[in-house]
């Protein structure tokens, strides 16, 4: 079986055979000596095996076999697992060069290699909460958004995933890294994964999966979550989580139900020539703190600041496709209220929750 993510019910039986097998195979790759000790190590550290490992656990020959060993434990079991490390043969390398998007959710990154081969190099990230997903979300494409344990895998986009697919995540172009036209980053890197910027190459709608529909693993049917080893089941990582996700803020797939929420407002800016001399430099600077040039095709409104005593006058655009003002629906007031921060793709689905109380009043 070379895919598991196409992998259904009828063949069960061959699921459990072949993932044990591969499983097998990765572990041996990095612990020659100690492999049946790994599913245990895991366990016990609330640990998870991610990056090219994962996906060539799912993926099987599609792609090539790991260099490294992508490892994520639970905040307060760095210093256990490293314990079991340098008993297996490998040592701390002083390496700390971590991916910039995921650091806000790592505590500690260390880095560690084989004593004896030097080739074989494991990677352990702390996680700064106890919810290992709200690190995985933040990966920098789909596919690496791919996770396995001891006796069990999870692929929050198995679809595209299994046909070799994968769609940058806004934790990639929200930072200054950049990609390249080729996509040279993350798992799919030397594997022959396609590479997509957003869903604008889907040839139909996204639906449930679209960029910018937040999702939430309890309750979401479109991830695959495989177990070939209950006694180290993934379940339990879906089952704690308390993540809620989505990639984008904006869905570029025109054939998507959700793309009129992009809004490319009719209101349009006045023609600018280019700055010409360190003058026209200054004046140009001048214009953006005084908010200029000015919207054409707009509404002018009041907007109540949290920080200010008084209003301000502002020019309220109207929404794509919409070019006469007859209610205030017609207006993209959401341009005035967007917040750019991490909260806007990923949360804390228990800090959005609230209690109401029911008051009995008297009759």
């Amino acid at each position: 079986m070379s895919n598991l993510a196409n992998t259904t019910a009828v063949c069960q039986p061959t699921f459990f055979s072949a993932s044990q097998k591969r499983f097998s195979g990765i572990a041996k790759q990095f612990f020659p000596e100690n492999s049946t000790e790994l599913p245990m190590a895991l366990l016990r550290n609330a640990g998870v095996i991610t990056g090219s490992a994962a996906l060539r656990m799912l993926m099987g020959s599609v792609y090539k076999d790991p260099r490294d060993l992508n490892i994520i434990v639970a905040r307060g079991n760095l210093i256990s697992f490293e314990d079991w490390l340098l008993a297996v043969g490998y040592e701390e390398t002083g390496d700390l060069d971590i991916y910039l998007p995921l650091a806000c959710e790592i505590h500690e990154f260390r880095v560690y290699r084989d004593v004896s081969t030097h080739d074989n190099i494991v990677t352990v990230s702390e996680t700064r909460g106890r919810d290992i997903l709200k690190l995985i979300v933040r990966s920098p494409t789909t596919a690496d958004m791919t996770l396995m344990t001891g006796g069990g895998i999870i692929t929050l986009y198995p679809t595209i995933t299994a046909q070799s697919k994968s769609i940058i995540n806004h934790s990639m172009l929200s930072s200054n890294l950049g990609y390249s036209a080729e996509g040279r980053f993350g798992s799919v890197n030397a594997n022959r994964a396609k590479l997509f910027v957003d869903t604008a190459f889907m040839d139909n709608a996204c639906d449930d999966l679209c960029p910018f529909l937040w999702r939430y693993a309890r309750m979401d049917s479109n991830i695959l979550v495989r177990d070939w080893d209950h006694r180290y089941s993934v379940k339990n990582i879906i089952a704690s989580s308390q993540t809620k996700w989505r990639l984008s803020t904006k869905c570029a797939n025109r054939l998507c139900t959700h793309y009129k929420y992009n809004r490319i407002v009719g209101a349009t800016f006045q023609q600018q020539q280019m700055p010409a001399t360190l003058y026209d430099v200054g004046n140009r600077l001048v214009d953006i703190e005084q908010h200029l040039p000015a919207l054409t095709n707009g509404i002018k409104a009041l907007l109540y600041l949290s920080t200010r005593s008084e209003p301000v006058i502002v020019n309220v655009p109207l929404n794509e496709g919409t070019t006469i003002y007859r209610r205030v629906e017609d207006l993209y007031a959401e341009c005035w209220v967007e917040q750019r921060s991490a909260a806007d793709v990923v949360a804390d689905r228990e800090v959005l929750r609230r209690t109401y109380l029911c008051i009995h009043t008297a009759r």
